[in-house]
């Protein structure tokens, strides 16, 4: 999740299966956001060092949970197939998919573990490799479609309108454009009763002033999080491409100023403080 990239996609693997000859393999999930009942689909092709497809026999794509053992072989598996059929965009053209609908509801939770096999051509054995993909139930809020832009304090702070179902912490990150260009990249996360609320996402003024591009801005692959910190995981949404147009600002509007850290709230630590006492003393000294 970067800046002026789609959360939901994901870079395929690109793998040697044979060194010397250069043959290797690019696989990967269709999109790395997945909600049930959508199925999960794995695109994988062989090619030499041409880039010309080879073809293989035997593939297989297998999905456990990031709870389970990773041991080869383990998990509910489907064939990949180049028949034109189900998710598989063309038959007979050597670029292989395996499409797969969960029906073990502990996948739903985070990360689900892929495990791709194939007999290699040229008599070149087994391949296995490995990849994942985030099947995970939908955020218990929305994007409402509502935004707002405003100029505070020298940066850029766009509001985004969430539906929220149930209670809880929601993150929602974005890219900011001009025309083709990305020009930065905000998230941030609250807690939100249930209700319509908003999101404030805040692209630094110096960013946007030494960028030298005037706008409007369009806000792009906007995507709504639900998260889970005491487990560590986390829920995302849809993406929402350009989502919102701000209105005509110059980048003269925005501060040039560089970044200040804000002072520290906590009280310092020294030597008399409770925390450290009680210790041992140092072992050297100056």
């Amino acid at each position: 999740m970067t800046e002026g990239s789609d959360p939901a996609t994901t870079v395929a693997e690109d793998d040697p299966v044979d060194a010397d000859s250069g043959i290797h393999v690019v696989f990967g999930p269709r999109l790395d956001v997945v909600h049930p009942p959508d199925p999960i689909v794995i695109d994988l092709q062989v090619l030499d060092k041409a880039g010309h497809r080879l073809p293989i026999t035997n593939g297989r794509a297998y999905f456990r949970s990031d709870r389970d053992t990773a041991a080869v072989g383990t998990g509910a598996h489907v064939a990949f197939v180049d028949d034109g059929t189900g998710a598989d965009r063309k038959a007979g053209d050597l670029a292989f998919t395996a499409t797969f609908t969960p029906a073990d509801r502990t996948l739903m939770r985070f990360r689900t573990f892929v495990e791709v096999a194939f007999d290699a051509p040229h008599g070149l054995g087994e391949r296995r490799y490995s990849a994942s993909v985030q099947y995970t139930p939908r955020p218990q809020a929305e994007l409402d479609g509502e935004y707002s832009d405003a100029l505070e304090g020298g940066s850029l702070v766009v509001r985004v309108g969430v539906a929220v179902t149930t209670a809880g912490r929601y993150k929602v990150i974005g890219s900011l454009y001009s025309g083709d260009s990305a020009i930065a990249f905000a998230q941030n996360a609250l807690e939100l009763d249930a209700g319509r609320g908003s999101i404030p996402l805040s692209f630094f003024g110096k960013i946007l002033h030494d960028r030298g591009l005037d706008g409007p801005y369009v806000l792009r692959y906007v995507m709504l999080f639900e998260e889970f910190p005491d487990q560590g995981i986390y829920w995302p949404g849809v993406t929402a491409d350009r989502a919102y147009t701000t209105r005509a600002y110059r980048t003269a509007d925005f501060s040039p100023e560089s970044y200040v850290e804000p002072p520290s709230t906590e009280p310092p630590v020294t030597a008399d403080s409770p925390s450290q006492q009680g210790k041992p003393p140092p072992m050297f000294t100056r």
